[in-house]
């Protein structure tokens, strides 16, 4: 794994310089989160692509300030990839990185004609559960980190192991969670998913409570090309909780598509 940082953004390879044979896939954390969280994803599939994780705007390596919308952080996604030229970008968001995503293919698809989708939603008011768990519980104090963590992960999964993951992948800076919480809030592209051409594959995960797998099955009902993975005994944070099973649905996605840049059908 290879740090890099141009231009503000930290991002984090699996190999550089990128194949200009391959795929691009450029992964986008949730809220409050940084590239480390995807460091099994650009390790396990640098055989098949080219694989980046970004540092979004006041995230982990990255310069500037958190955005206060999703589309100001597609916005900053996309100037990196032009600044790097990487070859056939396909990104691969998960909850508030998937609505990065979208955001991408609805605004952006010239560049970005296929995605990645996981656990994520149209709409993305900030984890409606924990706020209402947090609001009953208003006498005692609650140490939210902790509750996101036991709340985020299945039943099924290892809630310590998964622990010592999300505190290595967090941003801790309080202003960065603002941000997000409010960028989430205020995103809703329900009206537009009818303007993405795909193919966009839309994983869940069966155990997510924060955004549970309906959202998925709404995504997959609007957008025409897409198809939808379930990844059995997952949370929130599938790519952590099942890597394994979350890179074979990646694999078998772009081999299905032919995602290279001799068959995609916007390469010049």
């Amino acid at each position: 794994m290879i740090e890099k940082k141009i231009d503000e953004m930290g991002f984090i390879v699996g190999a550089w310089p990128f194949s200009l044979d391959r795929p691009t896939l450029v992964f986008i954390s949730g809220a409050g989160a940084n590239a480390i969280f995807w460091k099994d994803q650009v390790a396990a599939l640098s055989d098949v692509a080219n694989t980046m994780a970004v540092d979004l705007p006041g995230h982990g390596a990255s310069g500037g300030k958190a955005a206060m919308t999703l589309y100001e952080y597609a916005s900053a996604v996309n100037r990196l990839i032009e600044t790097i030229d990487a070859p056939l970008p396909v990104p691969c968001g998960v909850s508030m990185g998937g609505g990065v995503v979208l955001e991408l293919l609805i605004g952006m698809k010239k560049r970005f004609a296929a995605g990645i989708v996981i656990n994520s939603a149209a709409k993305l008011p900030f984890f409606p559960i924990i706020l209402e768990i947090l609001r009953k519980n208003k006498s005692r104090r609650i140490d939210y980190h902790r509750l996101f963590s036991e709340l985020a992960i299945s039943t099924k999964s290892d809630l310590e192991k998964m622990r010592v993951l999300i505190d290595g992948s967090a941003t801790l800076n309080p202003q960065v969670s603002i941000c997000d919480i409010s960028a989430c809030n205020g995103f809703d592209v329900t009206g537009a998913l009818h303007e993405i051409r795909g193919p966009v594959l839309v994983i869940v995960g069966s155990d997510d409570v924060i955004i549970p797998p309906s959202n998925g099955h709404d995504l997959t009902e609007k957008i025409s090309r897409s198809q939808l993975v379930q990844i059995a005994d997952a949370g929130h944070l599938a790519p952590i909780e099942k890597p394994a099973e979350i890179n074979r649905a990646i694999r078998r996605f772009l081999s299905d598509h032919g995602l290279s840049p001799a068959t995609h059908p916007f390469c010049s």
